[in-house]
């Protein structure tokens, strides 16, 4: 009789300890997961801030109110500038290993009442590509304005789809990282 309970114990213990590590095991990729997609999103964060500094270094790039025609086909067209911005937050976010796809790269005026910030021109962008046109274009260059002391406020967004590296944890996500910034001044 003795043996018999020393068989049940052995066979108890194996499936407890079965189950425990599926349970750690289960934890330790949903941790490693969520340590990616942070460290992506740190990443994302790191992509918008470069390309808010690239926004508020050139700001209008030099705009002196002469009819322009380029991508936007509008008199003052901001894609020469906006292009560079783009540029450095996606090669910057290019370095994301677990983004499926940079849905897409906003510049944008921000606005600040003693409520808080309204966003309310908007240029999007919706591909890397060194040719890519705004989908929608609205933040003109004149008004990015750089003379001292009215700066205007210029804001970078990147929106990115995130899939979990690990097939087991089925945590996909779009997230949205922004970063804004006051234009540097130019003194005239």
């Amino acid at each position: 009789m003795r043996q018999v309970r020393r068989d049940g114990a052995r066979g108890q213990a194996l499936i407890e300890t079965a189950v425990v590590i599926a349970v750690i095991l289960s934890i330790l990729m949903g941790v490693y997961s969520v340590g990616q997609f942070a460290s992506d999103q740190n990443t994302a964060g790191t992509a918008t801030r470069a390309g808010a500094r690239v926004a508020s270094e050139l700001g209008n790039g030099g705009y002196n109110g002469v009819t322009a025609t380029g991508c936007q086909t509008t008199a003052k067209d901001p894609c020469a500038v906006d292009r560079q911005i783009v540029q450095n937050v996606c090669q910057v976010a290019a370095t994301m290993p677990f983004v499926t796809s940079i849905a897409e790269v906003d510049i944008y005026r921000v606005t600040i009442p003693p409520a808080g910030g309204v966003i309310d021109l908007v240029d999007r962008y919706t591909s890397c590509a060194a040719g890519a046109n705004a989908v929608s274009a609205a933040y003109t260059l004149d008004l990015r304005i750089q003379t001292h002391p009215n700066e205007a406020y210029i804001g970078v967004s990147l929106k990115y789809n995130y899939r979990s590296p690990l097939p087991l944890v089925p945590l996909a996500t779009t997230a949205t990282v922004s970063t804004v910034t006051l234009m540097s001044p130019h003194f005239s």
